[in-house]
């Protein structure tokens, strides 16, 4: 009887480890993905702001390879 409850304790908890590990896993790759994201958005700001053209020291255009940002 003992035997018994050890092992279903023992699977219980085997299940949870493995949801927890699911779960970390699917949290890493959402991390991934945002941190992605952020790199991309950084990257577009900093070609905006390597874009920029000042005329008469007031007005700024973001103008650069024949293109408006």
């Amino acid at each position: 009887m003992e035997k018994k409850k050890k092992k279903r304790s023992a699977e219980r908890n085997y299940k949870r480890a493995e949801d927890k590990t699911k779960e970390a896993n699917r949290l890493r790759d959402s991390a991934d993905l945002s941190a992605k994201a952020e790199n991309q958005a950084k990257i577009k700001a900093q070609n905006i702001v390597d874009a920029f053209y000042f005329y008469a020291d007031r007005f700024a255009l973001a103008f650069k390879n024949n293109n408006f940002y």
